[in-house]
């Protein structure tokens, strides 16, 4: 069985304000020839298609005319879905019933039958060509707290146990169904999470704690099928020195800091019992990304300038026009800053989406030894908060409970006039935490009484 492996499209994604739709545009026709070409037999789309639970009606247009289009340029196709924690689970699976009829399957949330246990109508979708039958796809999505059921053993930590769980049924639930239909054919499984020991992309990547965990253990995943297909993460890695285990990675550049990335998507011809056999394939940038200085070390203001002056005049439309991150060491307030980068890229049509300061750190400063950004929005909210508790509690750190209840939080305030989901898990409380769409609950205690508790 031939997998093509994708993930993490964020189609509705911007970047500083700039749209990104011309990108996502090339990327989609660029897929579906590489699906035309290489002839798979499983087309595995690993969460995270849009970027916003309540996607824009030109992303879902998007979505829609390439599912279409695939279907007409490789008949026979099986394309598999699941739902990541940016995607609206209910919203996406809202037209699975349709998608089915052109052998497209979307899973948006875990079902189970009346005994507790997965349903596998609803996650096991088949692979075949004609009659004959390839392999087995176990739909796993980004699981929220209402897709897990509290489980495990005296000390061990219920929300992995009851994670492992749904692994460990969907495995048997593909190998019983495969003892029964067609045994010796490959299994494998998708995920959206974090696994423990992978490396994430600092600026592009949303944190998400469920019932107050972050990382998956690896052996969680290891072990159980012939080929794992994971998004969430934006660098394509393999899990546990595993290659059957692995993320596809975004196939655009999230954040400037992936401008090195190598962006791809994964082949994967698959045998029962055998290692999986791999072909990356690099997608395309069709639009530059380009970070000065180019080590990502700061220079000083003049320096910089002068770099800009140098750039070479990008000349195309402006949907096109290169990606731009500035990053400038300064010593003394520069209040006409924005506007000497300005004057400098006149006539260069770079588009500007980042423009970072650093200046030496004084005495008494809260923040990393050496440099410290000058701008509350160059911040990440989490270094917000470390700042501000910092300054109250006499430079201490907040606790590890204190840090997952404030991502909560975050998380509830991102999500605050997102249409609620059916199927999220209920809330303990009224508030903050209870407008959360579930990703984030199963804290010890509410978020805002922890918060409170420090005079936030």
């Amino acid at each position: 069985m031939r997998v093509l492996h994708t993930a993490d499209w964020h189609l509705g994604h911007s970047l500083a304000g700039f749209s990104r739709a011309y990108e996502h545009g090339r990327f989609l026709d660029w897929l579906g020839d590489r699906v035309e070409e290489t002839r798979p037999d499983a087309l595995v789309i690993a969460g995270d298609i849009f970027d916003h639970q309540n996607p824009a009606a030109e992303a879902q247009a998007a979505f829609y005319r390439f599912l279409a289009g695939i279907g007409r340029r490789r008949p026979g196709l099986t394309v598999v879905v699941v739902a990541g924690n940016h995607d609206g689970a209910q919203r996406l699976q809202a037209p699975a019933e349709i998608l089915r009829a052109l052998d497209v399957h979307v899973v948006g949330h875990v079902r189970r039958d009346a005994d507790g246990r997965l349903s596998a109508a609803h996650m096991l979708v088949p692979v075949r060509r004609g009659a004959e039958m390839l392999g087995l796809c176990a739909a796993v999505p980004f699981l929220r707290p209402a897709d897990l059921l509290s489980a495990g053993t005296a000390g061990e930590d219920p929300w992995l146990a009851s994670m492992r769980a749904v692994y460990d049924q969907a495995h048997d639930l593909a190998r019983a169904r495969l003892a029964a239909d067609c045994p010796g054919v490959p299994v494998l499984a998708t995920g959206h999470l974090y696994a423990a020991g992978c490396l994430p992309s600092a600026n592009s990547e949303r944190r998400v704690f469920v019932g107050g965990q972050e990382h998956v253990p690896a052996e969680v995943l290891l072990g159980r099928f012939d080929y794992v297909a994971l998004g969430h993460l934006h660098r394509a890695q393999a899990v546990g020195g595993q290659e059957g285990v692995r993320y596809a990675g975004s196939p655009l550049p999230l954040a400037t800091d992936e401008a090195g990335y190598r962006h791809q998507v994964v082949l994967a011809d698959l045998a029962a019992g055998q290692p999986p056999r791999l072909t990356v394939l690099p997608v395309p940038r069709s639009v530059a990304v380009v970070r000065l200085p180019g080590s990502g070390a700061a220079e000083p203001l003049d320096a910089v300038l002068d770099r800009l002056r140098r750039l070479d005049p990008f000349d195309g439309p402006a949907e096109q026009q290169p990606f731009l991150a500035v990053k400038v060491r300064i010593d003394r307030p520069e209040p006409l800053l924005r506007q000497r980068i300005d004057q400098a890229l006149e006539g260069r049509n770079h588009r500007l989406v980042v423009l970072q300061t650093e200046q030496a750190a004084a005495d008494g400063d809260l923040g990393a030894a050496g440099a410290v950004p000058t701008a509350l929005t160059q911040l990440r909210a989490e270094q917000v908060f470390r700042r501000l508790y910092a300054d109250r509690y006499a430079g201490r750190d907040p606790d590890p409970a204190l840090l997952a209840a404030f991502h909560q939080l975050e998380e509830a305030a991102r999500h605050g006039e997102e249409d609620g989901e059916a199927g999220a898990a209920p809330s303990s409380g009224t508030g903050a935490d209870g407008a959360a769409d579930g990703a984030t609950q199963g804290a010890a205690a509410r978020p805002a009484d922890l918060l409170s508790g420090v005079g936030v």
